[in-house]
């Protein structure tokens, strides 16, 4: 090989492995998300309010979705002129576009939908979120930047839900009652519930994209759970005898996250 191809090697290979590792889809694509169940519908087709979330049916503090025949529909709070979401209904970035959607989610200022394939397309809906409103994302996670895709365990799950926690919240309280401001671009958390009722896994945009944290369940882990709901970070769940629990977490409050916040076992004031 001459001197003059080698070093065209030495150039090409590099970029071409950037460029794999850069791929926005890495996941599995034969992966297919089914479709919903029709308990998931438990508002009637373009109802005057959406008043309970699901896989298919969801509100923010701005809008209300409700996903029919693999499209999202939309319409504003207290309106009752439901259109495809941005006229199509499918997430759309750049030219790529997913044929249907199977799962929503929204909150505050957030919307989250799952395409057939698993992948998650994400849509900010006010001039205050961290991204351009009213724009499809699909990168998402870290140190990776790349698409997230629901795993085989995901797929299931009897539940899934999504908080956004954003300057309409702007702090909490610990059990101590220390206040943590909600930060400058505030965060977005979505929290998978696994088939068996007991196993909780997170993730959020500056995770890793394998669901490889989890939470722990009321009862020190022996309540099993029916569904979850999320809004902002405080998680809901409820048994299949009408007991509920709610907690205030995510990778943050948790105290899990070392590089921006110091964490004690101790009571501090």
């Amino acid at each position: 090989m001459s001197l003059f191809k080698q070093r065209i090697g030495l150039f090409v290979l590099p970029l071409l492995f950037v460029f794999l590792s850069c791929s926005t889809q890495t996941g599995d694509p034969y992966i297919r998300l089914p479709e919903c169940d029709e308990v998931q519908d438990v508002s009637p087709i373009f109802p005057d309010e959406v008043t309970l979330r699901t896989m298919t049916q969801s509100y923010c503090q701005y809008y209300e979705f409700e996903l029919i025949n693999g499209r999202i529909y939309s319409k504003a709070r207290g309106s009752k002129d439901w259109e495809l979401f941005l006229k199509t209904g499918l997430p759309r970035v750049g030219k790529d576009s997913p044929s249907m959607v199977r799962e929503i989610a929204a909150d505050a200022d957030s919307l989250y939908a799952f395409d057939d394939q698993g992948y998650l397309y994400y849509c900010y809906l006010a001039k205050t979120a961290p991204e351009k409103p009213f724009k499809w994302h699909r990168r998402y996670g870290f140190p990776k930047d790349r698409q997230f895709q629901q795993t085989e365990e995901a797929l299931r799950k009897r539940a899934w839900s999504m908080g956004a926690r954003r300057v309409e919240v702007l702090y909490h309280e610990d059990i101590y009652g220390n206040p943590h401001h909600w930060g400058t671009m505030g965060i977005e958390t979505f929290y998978f519930l696994g088939e068996d009722g007991r196993t909780i896994r997170f993730s959020d945009s500056g995770l890793p994209q394998d669901l490889s944290h989890s939470i722990q369940v009321p009862e020190q882990g022996r309540f099993i759970c029916e569904n979850i709901s999320a809004s902002a970070s405080t998680l809901f769940v409820i048994g299949n005898k009408g007991s509920m629990y709610t907690r205030l977490i995510d990778f943050d409050t948790m105290g899990c996250d070392r590089m921006f916040f110091q964490y004690t076992y101790d009571k501090l004031d």
